[in-house]
């Protein structure tokens, strides 16, 4: 288990110090780290399940936000969020604080308050989903169109 952790942590950190830090690389490293279907996001994703299979989690936090997970994920896919949340404030964020000892911890505090910002985004609008759905399945019930045909 603390194989695996040490290895998702040195991968990480190596990614992100590429990115920042290797401007010829920054290209290459991004697509190949964390364009969809890229090879090394396969890698992280695989790491990070390995290590929550492992894991019993009992914290009512942390249960409450995994449920919105998703969301984040989808919530920072459309171009001017990721641009506006992430890619402006991080290169602000380097360009104040210069080194790596200061911008690391910096940009996962402030990623870590993002998702949050978006886990309760996702947990405001779930009711509001809760009654799309119900309108849908009234509607597939009036119309018969809940039953497939073969």
């Amino acid at each position: 288990m603390g194989g695996i952790i040490a290895a998702y942590f040195l991968l990480n950190f190596f990614l992100v110090l590429g990115v920042m830090y290797i401007p010829l690389m920054e290209g290459n490293i991004w697509k190949y780290a964390f364009g969809y279907n890229s090879p090394i996001m396969y890698i992280n994703c695989i790491l990070v399940l390995a290590i929550f299979s492992k894991i019993n989690i009992t914290n009512k936090f942390v249960n409450w936000a995994g449920g919105s997970i998703f969301a984040c994920y989808l919530l920072q896919c459309p171009g001017i969020l990721w641009e506006n949340l992430f890619v402006i404030p991080v290169r602000h964020l380097d360009a104040i604080l210069t080194t790596p000892y200061l911008t690391i911890p910096c940009i996962c505090a402030y990623s870590l308050f993002i998702m949050l910002v978006f886990i309760c985004v996702d947990k405001i609008l779930s009711p509001l989903w809760d009654v799309f759905t119900g309108f849908g399945q009234k509607l597939d019930a009036r119309w018969h169109t809940n039953v497939i045909n073969s």
